[in-house]
Formats: structure tokens, C-alpha cells, sequence
């Protein structure tokens, strides 16, 4: 019987760790050798891994900064669909909203009285006696 061979009653025999990196050792240096000898893989290769290597450091870095996902404010507004067309027409739309605002606001700056006319400096007494 061979020493190769395995009995139905024996496990295999299972490598140790050294027996492993004494075979690992000369491989990678065989395959890093040969990829090495060959500039033009060896640059894609490199090439890839570092693209790889930044695409994950911006995506660890995007999701630290919190912008996953909708925001909150992003969210529409549902309307339901049967309310009546007089009590839609009633209310008022976003945007008219804002331009009743707007007007609002520009009424509040043309009554803005800029030089503030009725306040005026105190007068000053000149005539000082010590």
C-alpha cells in the first residue's frame, strides 16, 4: 500500500502550517515574478487594484458623511384625490404662496423708512464752563 493512499478508517492527513508556508512562499514569488517580468500586466493589474482601493475609500468616505438615503424636507406632500374642485380651487398652490410672500415682504421694504428721519441727534451744548 502506498503512503499516498488513505484507508477508509484513517482521516487524510491534514498539512501543517509550516509544510503550507514552505509551499505558499515559492508560489507567490513564482507568480509575482512572472507578473512582474511582464510590465504591461503588472501596470494593469496595479492599475486595477488601486482604482478598486479608491472607489472604496469614497464610498466608506460618502457614507460617513451622512447623504444616504431621502432627506426628510424631500418628501412630497400626498394629496388626496377626492376632495372637491371648489375647496382645491380655494386653496392656494405653493407657488402663489410664495408670491403672496414675496409681495408681502417688498410692501415691508418700500415703508422701510432708511434714513430713519424721526430720530435726530441730541443737541450739544458747546458752552462749557470749568
Amino acid at each position: 500500500m502506498n503512503d499516498n493512499q488513505t484507508t477508509p478508517n484513517q482521516p487524510p492527513k491534514i498539512p501543517s502550517f509550516a509544510q503550507v508556508k514552505n509551499n505558499i512562499g515559492p508560489l507567490i514569488k513564482d507568480v509575482f515574478g512572472k507578473l512582474y517580468t511582464n510590465k504591461m500586466a503588472f501596470y494593469l493589474v496595479c492599475g486595477a487594484f488601486g482604482l478598486i482601493l479608491i472607489i472604496l475609500i469614497a464610498g466608506v468616505i460618502y457614507k460617513m458623511s451622512g447623504n444616504i438615503g431621502p432627506k426628510a424636507n424631500a418628501t412630497p406632500m400626498p394629496v388626496s384625490q377626492n376632495q372637491n374642485s371648489q375647496i382645491q380651487e380655494k386653496e392656494l398652490s405653493p407657488l402663489d404662496k410664495m408670491d403672496n410672500d414675496l409681495k408681502a415682504v417688498k410692501v415691508r421694504i418700500d415703508n422701510l423708512d432708511v434714513k430713519q428721519l424721526p430720530l435726530t441727534p441730541p443737541t450739544i451744548n458747546y458752552k462749557i464752563n470749568f
